[in-house]
């Protein structure tokens, strides 16, 4: 992958965390609900733009698939711990999100059917 196609990632991914970031809303910045629901549809367009450049993504050699498939390992290791961070944070305050826990267990559960998947298939 030369340079100028990482960069759209970058690009993507970068809009996409600072419209997850306003999305959140952490200074109550955002009153008015249309401009919070025009955020919104910008959010989902960003990440619909991010899942595709994801998905497109190819490797040509053996070099670049270690890439992303180390990529990958450290992207899901960050986001199981965030979200088994947060399940523990949120238990102790009595105050447990379903969507965490289900988030993590859909990761997991893909995990292991993605891992099932491709030893059965190769």
């Amino acid at each position: 992958m030369n340079f100028s196609e990482f960069r759209g990632e970058i690009v993507a991914s970068s809009l996409l965390v600072i419209l997850l970031f306003l999305v959140l809303n952490p200074f109550d910045i955002l009153m008015l609900s249309n401009i919070y629901m025009m955020l919104l549809a910008l959010f989902v367009v960003a990440f619909l733009v991010f899942l595709g450049l994801i998905w497109r993504a190819r490797a040509t050699d053996e070099r670049e698939l270690s890439h992303q498939h180390a990529a990958s390992k450290i992207s899901y290791t960050f986001g199981v711990n965030i979200l088994a961070i947060g399940i523990v944070f949120q238990a102790l305050a009595h105050t447990l999100d379903p969507w965490l826990a289900t988030s993590l267990g859909v990761m997991v559960l893909g995990k292991i059917i993605a891992t099932a998947y491709y030893k059965h298939k190769h």
